[in-house]
């Protein structure tokens, strides 16, 4: 069993084996976090119940007939719940620590997909949603732990590596959908995601270690009573790191920089999610694509976005810096988004998803580090429960647009709401001078008073 100081210094250790480097550049590799890898087969367990859906919702509308609109309803549903729940899931880690509340969380992912493989009406497979959508942690609570362990400068690429996770959730998901519902109905896409989120559970129970700073460090958070340190006046002397901890410490909503990066995450979310949760339904609309077809065609892009990561994103981010990539990205989506609705074929459509799957590796990652960065250290189990509400708002508000535009409008404008949100998104990201100053800064002064206490409690 360990001790609170022992828990201190594996904590100390994760975020200081790239100092020293002479040349200043991080030798860091993902294998340089061990501990974070529960949390790859945590998110992808969260994510593949969705992307397994996405080719079955058409299939299923075409069963109990559904208009797209009422489809898109029905997707919402998971959104609406995780809305509700992800900032609580935020506070609870904070307090009680980030892995019995992801243990907990990921136990009702399995309970609504093992709802969803049972379902024999649309009643039920709503219930299983709702389910799910309650115990909707995983992704919060997995992106505090990544807060509270990675160095700044490889926040970027760590949480990039939640979009790895969603990419190869995305990659087999669709593809395992379509071919299971097609050869067992809704319980063989139900069942494969149960068995993965049992997985994942295992994963985290016996390899994630502890992260919480107020389960890890809980003297950080301890307020000082006394009026004299050392003997010296109050006044007269220079402030603790503590002090000034709650010198800087206040109400995420007062620091403007990061409401502005979570306008844009929420703007840009509502664009990427009207596309992606209606993208099934306006394949079989435009293309004629069956639930078998469309998964096959959403592996192949899949597979190209992961070789696309790693090929051309991770080298860009390392010469050129999180905050170019999402103005790069932001200028992808703008290009690509307007024509999605005038594809004649499976090639053009295949183009423009390639295109968006750089724009989605360039922006969701770089948005997440400036969120990260710009979050106070005790309150980014919060932070980053807003940011999954965010999220899981546009998984409510994207599937409703989308099937509104299928339902109401020609085909042809299918890409226009998710390229109006974009456009705003990069606006917004243009015009944020202060937030671009905060985020390419070195270092926050908030993670300079950290590291005092740190360096502090060491010595």
């Amino acid at each position: 069993m360990h001790s609170k100081n022992n828990k201190s210094e594996t904590v100390s250790k994760n975020k200081s084996t790239t100092k020293g480097n002479g040349n200043g550049k991080s030798k860091r590799n993902k294998a340089s976090y061990p501990q974070l890898r529960p949390l790859w087969l945590a998110v992808f367990s969260d994510i593949i119940g969705f992307s397994i859906l996405i080719t079955v919702y058409p299939a299923l509308s075409l069963k109990f007939g559904l208009n797209p609109l009422q489809n898109g309803l029905i997707m919402a549903v998971n959104g609406f719940f995780s809305f509700l729940s992800a900032p609580v899931w935020g506070r609870l880690s904070d307090k009680y620590g980030r892995k019995p509340m992801l243990l907990i969380s990921q136990g009702g992912t399995i309970a609504g997909f093992l709802i969803l493989a049972l379902s024999g009406n649309i009643t039920v497979v709503v219930v299983s949603r709702v389910v799910d959508g309650l115990f909707g942690g995983n992704f919060p609570i997995s992106k505090a732990v990544i807060n509270d362990v990675v160095e700044p400068k490889d926040m970027a690429t760590e949480l990039t590596n939640i979009g790895v996770a969603h990419n190869v959730a995305n990659l087999f998901g669709p593809a395992l959908g379509g071919v299971l519902f097609v050869q067992f109905g809704i319980l063989g896409p139900g069942l494969a995601a149960a068995v993965t989120a049992i997985a994942s559970l295992f994963a985290t129970y016996f390899m994630l270690e502890e992260t919480a700073p107020v389960k890890v460090n809980p003297e950080i958070f301890e307020k000082s009573s006394s009026l004299e340190v050392g003997g010296a006046p109050r006044e007269a002397r220079s402030p603790t790191p503590q002090e000034e901890l709650r010198v800087v410490e206040g109400a995420w909503h007062d620091n403007r920089s990061l409401v502005i990066a979570l306008g844009i995450l929420l703007l840009s979310s509502l664009g990427f999610m009207t596309l992606v949760s209606n993208f099934a339904m306006f394949g079989y609309l435009k293309l004629d694509l069956d639930a078998q077809r469309m998964g096959v065609f959403l592996a192949m892009a899949g597979l190209v976005q992961i070789v696309i990561r790693y090929t051309l994103y991770v080298p860009a981010l390392r010469k050129y810096g999180d905050y170019a990539l999402v103005v790069v990205g932001f200028i992808l989506y703008i290009m690509a988004y307007p024509w999605i609705g005038f594809v004649q074929g499976q090639f053009q459509l295949l183009f423009l998803m390639l295109v968006n799957s750089f724009a989605t590796s360039a922006t969701r990652g770089g948005i997440s580090a400036f969120i990260s960065k710009l979050a106070r250290p005790h309150e980014r189990g919060k932070v980053q429960g807003i940011s999954s509400s965010l999220d899981t708002f546009a998984q409510i508000l994207g599937p409703i647009m989308g099937g509104l535009l299928l339902t109401y409008l020609p085909i042809k404008y299918f890409g226009m709401i998710p390229f109006s949100f974009m456009v705003f998104s990069f606006v917004l990201l243009i015009f944020a001078k202060k937030m671009k100053k905060a985020v390419t800064s070195p270092q926050t002064k908030m993670e300079n008073t950290f590291e005092k206490i740190s360096n502090s409690k060491a010595s």
